[in-house]
């Protein structure tokens, strides 16, 4: 079943963020895998984008999400980066339940630029 989570997002210094898109399938087993694609986009048009994958809990209201987005293309001051990008998050699904419902959790990124040099996101 495809399953689509939109967001937005701050930097830990409180400074704009910006917005984050997955869009993949979850899986019908017990643990519900996700897997399928993100764009992570900064206020000022930076984009990074590449693979999802994690899986989606069991647990209702709210439900567990753990991802790990793999950055395979880049824009802008990412250009050249490479890394991952963990989501530790909780979806509040209310009625309807497929609907556009609240998430929040936590962005940890490990990301190199070309030139090996940690960045921040």
């Amino acid at each position: 079943m495809q399953q689509r989570f939109d967001g937005s997002w701050v930097r830990r210094q409180g400074a704009p963020g910006g917005t984050f898109e997955l869009i993949g399938c979850v899986g019908s087993s017990s643990t519900f895998p996700y897997r399928g694609t993100f764009l992570l986009t900064t206020q000022g048009g930076a984009e990074l984008r590449g693979t999802v994958s994690g899986t989606v809990g069991a647990a209702i209201n709210p439900v567990p999400l753990d991802f790990e987005l793999t950055v395979t293309d880049a824009t802008k001051r990412f250009r050249g980066a490479t890394g991952t990008i963990v989501f530790d998050g909780r979806w509040f699904p209310g009625e309807p339940f497929m609907g556009p419902n609240p998430i929040s959790g936590s962005l940890v990124a490990v990301l190199q630029g070309a030139d090996g040099q940690a960045i921040a996101l």
